[in-house]
């Protein structure tokens, strides 16, 4: 990312209006809840802590895309660990 933190693409396959639902699913699938729900024009985003660390659900429109954010070193490191538990997924 822009910032030299990590994110991870997850899919093109959400629409703005599947999002909250998709997120909602996520989080629920990570025995996490959510935080701070943010809209902008192009953007919805989704707070939230994951093994304490701050990590964001985010969908873009434009391409459209679902990734997870990382806002700092610590959150670089846990979503590596992240990418390693979705992975591992049936």
């Amino acid at each position: 990312m822009a910032s030299g933190h990590l994110a991870l693409e997850l899919t093109e396959q959400v629409s703005w209006d599947e999002f909250p639902h998709y997120a909602q699913t996520l989080l629920r699938h990570l025995g996490v809840s959510p935080g701070v729900v943010t809209d902008a024009v192009d953007m919805r985003m989704v707070d939230f802590l994951y093994s304490g660390a701050h990590l964001k659900v985010v969908y873009e429109d434009f391409p459209q895309l679902v990734s997870v954010e990382s806002v700092d070193a610590a959150g670089d490191a846990t979503l590596k660990d992240l990418y390693t538990f979705l992975i591992k997924q049936p």
